[in-house]
């Protein structure tokens, strides 16, 4: 009955479907295509897709001419597959026929519109089509109206547009999903794993047929952008799959990408998708994020697909109008006598000694080694010296060929190679890669000079040296090629050798350092065209070593020096095995899979005294080998599964192998590789009947489980000997690869299709454990492993920020905290032989801190504050972490614990850590402990202005603490929670009470003094946030204090703007004294210095942005007066730069730029004047060949709110509309500042109710884990952002241009605008 209603309910619906069709009723046929079962047929499609499509609604003639794309399609074209579909033939004569309508297919669309480029995908995304017309004609006019409607923004020369699209996601998420985008955040997995999904509407992801009709029925009907909420639609009906992913950057990025093809709800996820944009339209989630381009198909669609008509076909280039040849295209405006203007006196000039000069003219081998052997030096003046020089010449020509020719010496001494390969790697990764906002520093002749030399010096340097030379020979693959190194794989395999393999091995070497990257890279049609240019290159010649290796491992059998050479051999060999095969099982593979896994299995087995370490503790030849095959069949068993024929075996074998193994520590990567692989196969349903057996289960948790969950003597001893070091690889995980750990994902694979069973089996165990222990309290070791496995039965998911996420239901999480952990935190001194039991209870309330109640944490607090104070570095540390991790814990976006739950604890809290820390009896000791600092910062932080009480005995301790750690500083993770906390503190502190910013500068003044007498380096980014924040306190007084003005030339000294981390700290403070003296400044003579800075800033690429932010608070604090005597060469400067060396950044921020300048009271006539004595009429072209397209590109909300009200002001000054040139640009503008708008008033009455608590928000999830100091800028997070607002008047851009346009109502109305946007300006104006 049930199946006779549906099919009477699915043919109405086809009647449906034909009797719009044959009407050409569209409205119907858009819902009937956007709901349910879609169009349901491909008869139906081929009839509805073209109404859809509006086909024939465009005359472009196209040309003869060749695309200079045809070869990439000629490549991709015959690797595309059919879909799978009963309707499809899948003959070779089949699949050969429609490759050739393919080509023809997508060239006609390139040669019809040659400004389009083509991209890898395009042609994936045509196939469907091609396969539901079943001829080119449709299909070509399908495509053209795709090329240029929906994936235009994919097919200009970039994909940045795209990359935007991509980011937009993320935002989307950060919204509907918030714990999966923490996940991806955390792990910092990109959005390019949906990269396929946007390029080709999931035909490259999805194999069924059917489902992809149904997706692109959808798709066709709704503008371009939705692709990407379908993305989000379905990334969120995966929530809870994506959430219980292994938490590895690999694993969850593998796992998205097969979201689509695990997805059978695909009518939901579409629905879903289709409410999603209704909530977030395109303008708004562009706000929320980034502006997309004007002419971004997203923006242009509404404008130019309701134009389209059938009836009166239309040239593409009507609908986007333009002056030039490419639709798309720029035009750049010229500035005469750019470079005519007199320079300003630099005081930041760049400065070279004569004598350096000399030297950089002289680098050789000599020079080069005795400015590397200072560099070791104690000296810390002479290590500076040297340093400053290599620096110095780094970036002449030839400075690497010397460089080289030292690493490769055999008669230097081998700690200065060691420098040499030290250094050359940093000189690689600092200046190989290049990109529109990089200067390139490295000339051309020397990056060849490199790729000549490198592969025979990898082959010729002693290992110690390789794995240095082997990162550059990474980072220069992963950027030249093959495209531009074509000669590197020949070159490995001509020199590979049948007799000699000391030269083998750096040959694999090599080659396995340009291949292991493919392990982590994301899926691309660019990857897999270079892996297939390697499998044609490299695999017979891989395979015959690989036969040879295992022929003289046995014909050698009996001799160790010959079989540790060839077992290293064959090492090398598993490891590029599993290089070439990690992202696809390439066909060579899977011919020659019987042989390979035969001898694979042979080596997994394999037993020689001869070939066997004689340290138990370091993995020897044989045990990496057996290690290395483990992580291959893991791989196979995981990707490759159907076609993995021996996998019975391998577990049996794997299995035999994990229960005779001995527990010496140089089995132990072997041990955890062998149990992932079990867990990997064990987590597969397809696999289950492999353990389905009771008495498997039991073995397994008996015989592998149990034993290699029990604390291993080694960390007993590292426990007691280095407490830091064991809670380091404890709380960031870096003891990933222990048994241990891989005992707990076994069990937790176990869980996944043995739940009940397995937690059973474990329960037992623990019981036992628990047993034993209440028997006898002196075996503590049997209650640590049933604390160990209890935590491992327990958690299904977890987050970094969270913790465990979701529990086993057959596990009462509470009931063993109060049970079994409680009696562990009661009193310090309890357990004192047995102090880990101590570490296990707090580890416990740190995993577990998002399932225990409010109350039970609530409880637990005083008892872990307690434990600061515990004599054990380890227990203290332990608790530290836990009470780090329940300040920032939330649940719905609440804070756990709150104030009143802290405060009555924070000053025995911040007491216990400073006199742990005052035990330390050097500054490296000090400094060792940074989750204690961690700790201090957060407490301060969850205290906010309630500090006050405590902020002068915090502020001693803290300043004695960096006094001291300033000496030698040891620990950038110490270090910058320290500046944390004293940014904090004094942050709410003077908050609560302004006057207490004078024992802040009496403290910290004299250890300031110091630092920077000392030149330490480290620290000097962050002295200068701090003094800029306590300078800011001042704000209001009008005048400097004399301490900041005595400080501001040494300020301006070149040194300290060489340093590339210094630069943004000192543009913060360079703004904090415009802020308060900015007048003082101006009358005193300082600006020329400080606007000697901008010149220097602005010419740079890399810190253009930071000009800006330095000329923005000139503009803005100093008198108008003033700056009019300036504004001429500031943009002379800027407008070169736009002449000679624009980038999309730059422009952003000049267009920012020029909208503050028109904020100022007399700014638009100050700019205009300013730019006609450059040129006249310059800004008439600067406005509309540059300006204009650049309005949506600027983003942040104070900053588009800048930029509509700045060029709002500039549409109704008399000047502009006075002027025939200025006024015919009206229209263009407003459009623009419209479109930025359409949809903001949602936005920005969002961000004014939540700007009351955003700053608490942000420092309540303040994670600054990864933000210690490195060789980039460490931006203080706790001191908030330094924006400057030059309309701080107006909270959003819609009431600033509101009131901008008042006196030009008339103007406005006038407008030639749309009329949704003269409505919307109609009704902003009267609001």
């Amino acid at each position: 009955m049930e199946n006779r209603r549906r099919r009477r309910k699915s043919v109405s619906r086809v009647t449906q479907i034909s009797q719009a069709i044959k009407g050409r009723d569209l409205a119907t046929l858009k819902h009937l295509a956007r709901t349910g079962a879609g169009l349901e047929t491909t008869r139906l499609r081929r009839r509805a897709w073209p109404l859809l499509l509006n086909f024939r609604s465009l005359v472009d003639p196209g040309t003869a001419s060749l695309h200079p794309d045809e070869g990439q399609v000629d490549l991709d074209v015959p690797r595309t597959g059919l879909p799978k579909s009963r309707e499809i033939r899948h003959t070779e004569h089949a699949v050969q026929r429609r490759q050739e309508q393919l080509r023809s297919t997508v060239v006609s669309v390139l040669r019809m519109y040659p400004w389009l480029s083509y991209y890898q995908g395009f042609h994936e995304l045509t196939m469907p089509f091609l396969c539901v017309f079943g001829s080119e004609k449709p299909t070509q006019e399908a495509m053209r109206m795709m090329a240029l409607f929906f994936v235009r923004d994919a097919m200009s020369p970039g994909l940045e547009h795209v990359m935007q699209q991509l980011q937009l996601l993320y935002v989307l998420l950060k919204s509907i999903a918030p714990n999966v985008h923490n996940l991806l955040e955390e792990l910092q997995v990109p959005p390019f794993f949906a990269i396929s999904w946007v390029l080709t509407w999931f035909a490259h992801d999805v194999d069924d047929f059917a489902s992809i009709c149904r997706i692109y029925d959808f798709l066709i009907v709704s503008p371009p952008m939705q692709v990407v909420y379908v993305a989000a639609a379905l990334v969120k009906h995966s929530e809870r799959e994506v959430l219980a992913m292994e938490r590895d950057f690999a694993m969850v990025h593998t796992g998205l990408t097969k979201l689509p093809q695990q997805t059978k709800e695909w009518d939901s996820v579409l629905e879903d998708s289709w409410y999603l944009k209704s909530e977030y339209p395109e303008t708004k989630l562009q706000q929320m994020g980034c502006m997309l381009p004007r002419k971004s198909a997203v923006n242009t669609f509404a404008a130019t697909w309701t134009r389209l008509d059938p009836a009166r076909p239309l040239p593409f280039t009507a609908l986007v109008a333009t002056k030039a040849n490419h639709p798309l295209a720029e035009a750049t405006p010229t500035v005469k006598n750019a470079t005519s203007t007199a320079q300003w006196p630099l005081v930041i000039a760049t400065m070279a000694s004569a004598t350096m000069i000399i030297e950089m003219a002289q680098v050789t081998q000599q020079s080069l080694a005795q400015s590397l052997q200072q560099t070791l030096s104690a000296n810390a003046q002479e290590r500076k010296q040297a340093e400053q020089f290599l620096k110095s010449v780094e970036h002449g020509e030839h400075f690497v060929v010397p460089l080289l020719q030292l690493v490769n010496s055999t008669e230097a001494d081998e700690h200065i190679r060691f420098a040499a390969s030290l250094y050359f790697k940093n000189f690689v990764r600092r200046g190989w890669a290049t990109s529109d906002e990089t200067e390139d520093t490295i000339s051309a002749a020397d990056r060849q000079a490199v790729k000549s030399e490198l592969v025979g010096l990898m082959i010729s340097a002693p290992k110690k040296l390789q794995l240095q030379l082997g990162e550059a020979v990474s980072i220069i693959a992963e950027c030249d090629f093959p495209e531009r190194w074509p000669e590197l794989i020949t070159t490995l395999v001509g020199k590979l050798s049948a007799t000699d393999f000391h030269v083998n091995n750096g040959i694999l070497q090599t080659a396995h350092t340009v291949f292991k990257g493919w392990r982590s890279a994301f899926r691309s049609d660019e990857l897999y065209a270079k892996i297939n240019y390697v499998l044609n290159e490299f695999t017979e010649a891989y395979m015959q070593v690989f036969a040879t290796t295992d022929r003289l491992i046995g014909e050698h059998a009996n001799n160790r020096a010959a079989l540790q050479v060839l077992l290293h051999s064959l090492n090398l060999l598993c490891q590029i095995y599993y290089d070439l095969n990690c992202q696809d099982l390439p066909p060579f593979f899977e011919d020659h899979m019987a042989e390979f896994m035969q001898t694979f299995h042979k080596y997994l087995v394999y037993t020689n005294v001869q070939a066997e370490g004689d340290d138990d503790d370091v993995a020897g030849d044989l045990e990496e080998v057996k290690a290395s095959i483990c992580e291959i069949i893991e791989l196979y068993a995981n990707r490759y599964e159907e076609d993995f024929a021996q996998l019975p075996q391998f577990v049996e074998t794997v299995w035999s192998m994990l229960t005779t193994v001995g527990a010496a520590h140089k089995y132990d990567t072997l041990v955890s590789r062998g149990m992932a692989f079990l867990r990997t196969v064990v987590r597969n349903p397809r696999q289950r009947q492999l353990f389905a057996n009771g008495d498997s289960l039991q073995l397994i948790c008996e015989r592998i489980v149990i034993p290699n969950a029990v604390l291993p003597t080694a960390d007993e001893e590292l426990f007691e000997d280095d407490p830091m070091q064991f809670v380091r690889r404890d709380v960031e995980g870096s003891d990933a690869g222990s048994r241990r750990e891989a005992a707990a994902d076994l069990v937790r694979g176990l869980l996944d299709q043995f739940g009940a069973e397995t937690t059973q089996a474990m329960s037992r165990f623990i019981m036992q454990s628990l047993a034993q222990y209440a028997a006898n309290s002196a075996d503590w070791r049997q209650k640590d492993v049933a604390m160990f496995m209890a935590t491992s039965v327990a958690v299904v998911a977890s987050v970094g920020a969270l913790g465990a996420t979701r529990v086993n239901s057959l596990v009462d999480v509470a009931d063993f905290y109060n049970t079994h952990v409680v009696p562990h935190l009661r009193a310090v001194d309890s357990d004192r032989d047995a102090p880990i039991l101590k570490a296990d209870a707090l580890k416990y309330v740190t995993t577990f801190r998002s399932q225990l109640p409010h109350d039970v944490l609530v409880q637990a607090l005083p008892m872990l504050t307690a434990h600061l104070a515990h004599p054990d570095t380890a227990v203290a540390t332990y608790a530290a972490v836990a009470i780090e991790r329940l300040l920032v814990l939330k649940q719905q976006g609440v804070l756990r614990l709150g104030a009143s739950d802290v405060q009555p604890h924070a000053e025995a809290m911040l007491s216990h850590i400073f006199t742990a820390l005052a035990r330390a009896d050097s500054p490296q000791k000090l400094a060792e402990n940074d989750y204690l600092m961690k700790t201090v910062m957060r407490v301060i932080l969850a205290s906010r202005t309630s500090i006050l009480p405590l902020a002068p005995a915090a502020l001693e301790a803290l300043a004695r603490i960096l006094a001291e750690v300033s000496k030698n500083p040891s620990n950038p993770r110490f270090s910058h929670f320290l500046f944390e906390a004293l940014g904090a503190l004094a942050r709410f502190a003077c908050a609560s009470d302004a006057s207490a910013i004078a024992q802040f500068e009496a403290t910290l003044f004299p250890i300031f003094q110091n630092i920077l007498q000392q030149d330490v380096a480290e620290y000097m980014p962050y002295v200068f946030q701090i003094l800029a924040q306590l300078l800011s306190v001042h704000q209001g007084s009008g005048r400097l204090p004399d301490a900041y003005v005595a400080l501001l030339q040494p300020l301006l000294q070149p040194a300290l703007w060489a340093a590339q981390p210094n630069i943004p700290a000192l543009v913060r403070l360079l703004q904090s004294y415009l802020q308060i003296g900015g007048a003082q400044l101006a009358a005193e003579g300082s600006l020329q210095p400080i606007l000697g800075v901008f010149q220097r800033l602005v010419a740079s690429r890399a810190n253009d942005h930071h000009a800006f932010a330095l000329l923005l608070a000139v503009t803005l604090y100093v008198p108008e007066s003033a700056l009019a005597n300036v504004l001429r060469p500031v943009l002379v400067l800027c407008l070169s730069r736009l002449q000679t060396s624009r980038t999309p950044k730059f422009v952003r921020n000049f267009v920012h730029y020029v909208g503050a300048i028109l904020c100022l009271s007399s700014g638009v006539s100050m700019l205009l004047d300013t730019m006609d004595s450059i040129q006249p009429d310059l800004f008439v072209s600067l406005l509309q060949n540059i300006l204009l397209d650049a309005l949506p590109t600027v983003a942040g909300r104070v900053e588009r709110k800048t930029t509509v009200v700045g060029f709002g002001l500039l549409v109704a000054s008399p000047r502009f509309q006075n002027s025939p040139s200025y006024a015919a640009l009206t229209t263009p503008v407003l459009l623009q500042v419209t479109s930025i708008l359409m949809d903001a008033a949602v936005k920005d009455s969002k961000a004014q109710a939540d700007q009351a608590q955003a700053d608490d928000e942000d420092l309540d999830s303040l994670e600054i884990d990864d933000s210690g100091y490195q060789a980039s800028f460490a931006r203080l997070a706790t001191l908030g952002d330094a924006k400057i607002d030059p309309c701080p008047q107006f909270t959003d851009a819609a009431a600033g241009l509101a009131q901008a346009l008042k006196p030009a109502q008339s103007v406005v109305a006038s407008s030639q605008l749309p009329a949704e946007a003269r409505q919307f300006l109609s009704t902003l104006l009267q609001s």
